[in-house]
């Protein structure tokens, strides 16, 4: 029996009362603790860099469709470079210097690019772009208008999959590379 428990127990019974032993705190209490606070921080680490490198974000309209439909999670590379046809979420401006809220649309003009519509099908520099993510039934408008427009240094010219519905660089311009919010990885 240990020393301070015997001396415990012979003072309580020569004052003729039960004290209870208070619990001391031992290496294996300290170690078990450490071991939660180190669980904690890693856990927390995690979360931070995920939080960090990658978003999750939801589908908001129909511009994306066939592609993508409203109420779909998708996850983000937050830090990563854009590419043609890569799908991106992008901070739209509401109001000049006011709210932004996020859209999600498909990168088709990278900055100095002349991109052209003409009769449904797209040109880049005068070549015509392949777009098998398109469906017939969201381009039936957009294969009415021709257009041509040159797309500014470091931004971004974007265009919704749904081209009938979509509300994007044909209506609000082309997009600084500031305004990426990050690109589409599942």
């Amino acid at each position: 029996m240990d020393y301070n428990k015997e001396r415990h127990e012979r003072i309580s019974r020569s004052l003729g009362i039960t004290v209870p032993e208070k619990e001391r705190v031992t290496i294996d209490k300290i170690e078990s603790w450490s071991g939660t606070v180190i669980y904690t921080a890693v856990v927390l680490t995690i979360v931070a860099l995920f939080h960090f490198f990658f978003a999750i974000i939801r589908v908001d309209g129909p511009s994306m469709n066939n592609t993508l439909h409203d109420g779909q999670i998708t996850l983000l590379a937050r830090r990563s470079s854009v590419k043609r046809s890569d799908i991106v979420v992008l901070k739209e401006r509401l109001t000049d210097g006011g709210e932004t809220k996020n859209i999600i649309k498909r990168v088709i003009g990278m900055p100095g690019d002349r991109v052209t519509a003409s009769d449904g099908k797209l040109y880049i520099n005068n070549e015509e772009l392949a777009e098998p993510y398109l469906s017939e039934e969201n381009i039936k408008d957009f294969k009415r208008v021709n257009w041509d427009i040159r797309v500014p240094e470091d931004h971004y010219f974007v265009l919704g999959d749904n081209r009938d519905v979509s509300k994007d660089s044909r209506a609000v311009g082309s997009f600084e590379k500031s305004a990426v919010v990050g690109v589409k990885i599942w």
